[in-house]
């Protein structure tokens, strides 16, 4: 026996509970490391700077030899610039907590952006600009500390080399736009003291950066119109953007310009996008503290201005690829008046997109044959590429709940399976195989007439004539033909029998155990191997009597019992020593009816039909519940929704606890992973 159970532990020892929770374990915490921070760096394993471009564009011009691309040689020894476009960090404001509170309960959002920022760092760019919004709620704040504190974690989030230049453009959520009493009246004084000028211009691998606060322009338009003046009317303030445009524009230079704008400039409603937006278009709107574009002859001011050689922009959190048609002054258009805008995506997440990104911008000095306008020459001298971030949607919907859910399924399969083993383990009877022996003391015979026998199986052997004191035996008759079962050589001389192996017990020679079959509590099965139910269904209930038997056999009373010990009678007979006395049946237990219906329709499967009329002809559909659902389902639904009191009761509370168990267990070393790994790169 003890080498059966053996291969039925090596057998299942690959689904224990102990094994399956340790791959959970090693499961989620590379999920976790990998959801929470590897999803960042593979995202931008295939992001590189547009150097390549550059390099192939200024052999293809070298090859030429025209007089305008003389010095294109030059400019393929020569290692571009890279800039690094950021717009609409948005960090959120939180007051006090410290660090350690910002890492025991971070912002999704704030932790999203500092990985991302912490991955995109690993591009090593020269230069970094901020297109506009580094702080969500910069407007809002009043206090002089709060907002100091404020910029030191926009610091310690976006934390840059000391050697890399970084240059930021006012947004509307830094600064405002438009009167409400909700902003500071100190937004524009903080931002100049701690982020620098509302309009500067800086110069990078020979192109000139024109950066604008395009909030103030934007009031600007606003007090223009009402007074009905063109921008060549209008007598802006000294530290006005118009004025900046202006004195800019009067610069003699040879420097090309890109234009920096935070809100987009004017386009067609009907202008697409390109292929890399998510969804729609940028259409024209306003609203408090907000625009979504220039004016018309805001964006031709500026055009006709600056005649920049590109314009980069912000505040839509979408990516948007457009380009506007600059006229010469004599009215004409040619093709080199084409000016494109690349509108950055949003580096935080946001409701309108699903996946975060930014801008890649490389330079190489233009060649001096380039003039003021856009030429080939100078459309040369730069490229620029996206690059995008995870998408966190993605990531709950296709891993985390997925996932979550298999893993409950199989600690709910993993526990009741165990449970439903244990009981019908622990229902056996201790097994010895020993000789005949002994009879136990009459005292004991009566516990071992209560409990079940390990097997059912009978043999026509009958054991030896019970010495004087001893109680009743087995009866000697054969069974009938129907419920005799081989029982190999039972009667030969030295076989082994199965008996108790209680300390001092007999060792009567019952039937010989031909297999281990496993015997069911009352709870699962009601029926009694010894009297099948359908011996005893015309019949009323018996039950073994308080008082012993005289062992014979047969049966007394109205009925009559046979040899066997059965009874085919509704009197009294005898069965293993004892007698079965005539009494009402007791109410059975009836099975809880649920969704999943009785235990036996559970096993079977449960499928529901009807029937239609279809084209003239009677038809059935049938849905079935799969048999492996009602594998996982019906074994939770027996021990959690049947609310039964007592030793099941019990159970069921001990199946909740183990799953409460299980799931902490699983559970905490991929938070202690997510800690670990967040503290030491983030």
């Amino acid at each position: 026996m003890s080498s059966i159970y053996e291969r039925r532990a090596r057998s299942s020892r690959l689904c224990s509970r102990g094994l399956v929770i340790l791959f959970l374990r090693f499961f989620w915490i590379v999920a976790i490391v990998w959801c929470e921070f590897g999803v960042f760096f593979y995202s931008l394993s295939g992001c590189r700077w547009p150097d390549r471009s550059l390099t192939q564009l200024g052999s293809s011009d070298a090859a030429h030899g025209s007089s305008a691309n003389a010095n294109a040689n030059a400019n393929v020894n020569v290692k571009p610039t890279r800039v690094l476009l950021v717009s609409d960090p948005q960090l959120r404001f939180k007051r006090g907590g410290g660090l350690l509170a910002s890492w025991l309960a971070p912002d999704p959002a704030t932790s999203y952006v500092r990985k991302a920022w912490h991955a995109a760092t690993r591009l090593r760019p020269h230069a970094v600009i901020f297109l506009g919004d580094m702080l969500h709620s910069g407007r809002y704040i009043k206090d002089k500390n709060d907002y100091e504190d404020y910029y030191k974690r926009f610091n310690d989030t976006f934390s840059v080399d000391p050697s890399v230049p970084v240059y930021y453009l006012p947004g509307n959520s830094d600064i405002g736009l438009g009167d409400s009493p909700l902003f500071s009246v100190h937004a524009h004084d903080y931002f100049k003291k701690y982020f620098g000028p509302l309009n500067q211009v800086v110069t990078i691998a020979g192109h000139k950066f024109v950066m604008l606060d395009a909030s103030g322009l934007v009031d600007e338009d606003y007090r223009r119109h009402t007074i009905e003046k063109t921008y060549d009317e209008w007598m802006s303030s000294p530290d006005g953007t118009v004025s900046f445009v202006k004195s800019v524009a009067e610069e003699s230079t040879s420097e090309p310009i890109i234009l920096l704008s935070h809100i987009p400039l004017s386009r067609p409603s009907s202008k697409s996008c390109g292929q890399l937006r998510e969804k729609g278009r940028i259409l024209a709107g306003a609203g408090r503290g907000y625009q979504k574009l220039l004016g018309k002859q805001t964006t031709e001011f500026l055009l006709g201005s600056l005649r920049p050689l590109a314009v980069f922009s912000g505040d839509d959190h979408d990516y948007c690829e457009v380009t506007h048609m600059l006229r010469r002054k004599d009215g004409g258009l040619t093709p080199e008046t084409i000016i494109p805008e690349i509108t950055v995506k949003s580096f935080s997440p946001s409701k309108f997109i699903r996946r975060p990104g930014f801008e890649l911008l490389s330079l190489i000095p233009p060649t001096p044959s380039s003039s003021l306008s856009s030429s080939d020459a100078d459309a040369r001298s730069f490229a620029y590429d996206q690059c995008l971030l995870p998408d966190t949607q993605r990531i709950w919907h296709t891993i985390y709940i997925p996932c979550g859910v298999l893993t409950a399924l199989l600690l709910v399969y993993v526990n009741t399976t165990r449970s439903r083993h244990h009981r019908r383990v622990s229902s056996l009877a201790p097994i010895s195989l020993s000789p005949q022996g002994s009879p136990p003391p009459r005292h004991q015979q009566h516990q071992q007439q209560q409990q079940r026998p390990e097997s059912a199986i009978w043999s026509t052997f009958s054991p030896a004539r019970p010495s004087p004191g001893m109680g009743p035996v087995s009866p000697t008759s054969p069974l009938p033909p129907s419920l005799r079962v081989p029982s190999g050589k039972g009667g030969a001389p030295g076989t082994f029998h199965a008996s108790s192996s209680t300390p001092g017990g007999p060792t009567p020679r019952d039937s010989p155990l031909l297999s281990p079959i496993a015997i069911f509590s009352d709870e699962d099965d009601r029926e009694d191997a010894l009297t099948p139910a359908h011996y005893l269904a015309p019949y009323p209930y018996a039950r073994p009597a308080a008082g012993a038997g005289n062992g014979s056999g047969h049966g007394s009373g109205h009925g009559h019992g046979n040899g066997n010990g059965l009874l085919n009678g509704h009197g009294h007979g005898a069965r293993m020593g004892g007698y079965f006395e005539e009494e009402e049946a007791p109410p059975r237990r009836a099975r809880s009816d649920s969704l999943f219906g009785s235990g036996r329709g559970a096993q079977k499967g449960w499928s529901w039909s009807w029937s239609f009329v279809l084209g003239g002809r009677r038809r059935r559909m049938t849905i079935k519940v799969p048999a492996v659902v009602l594998r996982v389902v019906w074994p939770l639904h027996r021990q959690l929704m049947v609310g039964e009191s007592g030793a099941l009761g019990r159970k069921r509370r001990g199946l909740l606890r183990r799953l409460a168990g299980d799931v902490l267990s699983v559970a905490w070393p991929a938070v202690a992973a997510w800690s670990v790994v967040g503290w030491l790169f983030f």
